[in-house]
């Protein structure tokens, strides 16, 4: 009796039975239609991603890190000539500010700048002194000392930045 009464009321309705199927939909194919769709994927399939992933980072591996090291030696050696410039001027003011005092000779001059080289262990140097002899030097006259070093004996690491160039610093004082 009840069977009756639905096929009443679906007659009433006016309902077809194929309009009370639910559609099949098609199965999802990519993570573009749905986001959780590696959730789904066998692991066979997630392993082979899984190693062209690390194939892929090889690569890239391969490819930045000699540029890295490239930078990383480059900086390097920036550093040491900037820190070897800066010594060369330290040396250079302590050698004028000797050789300006009444009295100081060449060899005094000479003396303070090989000690203070010395003791930053610069390597192959050369101290120059206009006018040579401090000994000739009036009150107000200038009194220069340039030191200069070469870049490949002061270097830590490669020298291929920096090959065959020299560092000068000069200072300039007047005579007291």
């Amino acid at each position: 009796m009840e069977a009756d009464s639905v096929q009443a009321d679906l007659a009433e309705a006016d309902l077809v039975a194929s309009d009370l199927i639910v559609p099949v939909h098609e199965p999802i194919r990519s993570s573009d239609e749905c986001p959780n769709a590696n959730m789904f994927r066998t692991r066979s399939a997630k392993r082979l991603d899984r190693s062209v992933r690390r194939g892929v980072a090889v690569v890239e591996l391969a490819i930045c890190l000699p540029i890295l090291a490239l930078i990383l030696i480059a900086t390097t050696e920036a550093c040491v000539m900037l820190q070897l410039q800066h010594n060369l001027a330290i040396t250079a003011y302590e050698g004028a500010r000797i050789g300006i005092i009444p009295g100081t000779n060449s060899t005094a001059v000479e003396a303070q700048c090989s000690m203070l080289l010395d003791d930053r262990n610069i390597n192959d140097y050369t101290i120059t002194m206009l006018p040579s002899d401090p000994t000739t030097l009036d009150v107000g006259d200038a009194f220069t000392v340039t030191v200069s070093a070469d870049c490949d004996a002061n270097t830590v690491l490669a020298s291929m930045f920096f090959e065959g160039r020299q560092l000068n610093e000069s200072v300039v004082m007047l005579a007291e």
